[in-house]
């Protein structure tokens, strides 16, 4: 009996969420502050489908033109989950920068997110995964994955404004 009280203690004190923190332990409680931000995406260290971007883009004919739908695509999805936090194209005292690090062949993708305040790096939250797509293209199965990452990065940055 003893052994199972000291057991759901230590599982809830395990389970009750801290303030202001990301999953993997980052401290994102500077978000609650923030109402706008810069949003950048960074396809320059992926690997896409095994290939770096620049041979996907050889590849991938409207890979340049395509890459700025999917930019609007993931804005549109932060935007939807992370109501109070405004996000921009253009050059913001605050950024996300969201650094794409493998697209798979079903458009499954694994992202970092690096948040910054005047040049200065204030929380990094590793592997932020997007599912991706079953059908289409391989641009339309990127977009996919793109939107799941939006989503999880919206849900991100509420959690941290909710906690």
């Amino acid at each position: 009996m003893e052994m199972v009280i000291v057991s759901c203690i230590v599982s809830f004190l395990f389970s009750v969420p801290t303030l202001g923190l990301a999953d993997n332990g980052e401290d994102l409680s500077f978000l609650r502050n923030v109402y706008k931000m810069q949003l950048v995406l960074d396809f320059s260290n992926a690997s896409m489908l095994g290939l770096s971007e620049e041979e996907f883009s050889v590849y991938e004919k409207d890979w340049q033109d395509e890459k700025w739908e999917i930019y609007s695509e993931l804005l549109n999805e932060i935007s939807k989950k992370s109501k109070h936090v405004f996000f921009v194209k253009k050059e913001q005292a605050y950024v996300l920068k969201v650094k794409v690090k493998e697209v798979n062949l079903k458009g499954d993708t694994t992202c970092d997110l690096l948040f910054y305040k005047d040049n200065e790096i204030l929380a990094v939250v590793r592997d932020v995964f997007g599912e991706g797509g079953s059908v289409g293209t391989k641009i339309n199965l990127i977009g996919d994955g793109i939107r799941s990452v939006g989503k999880e990065i919206g849900k991100i940055i509420q959690n941290a404004n909710s906690r």
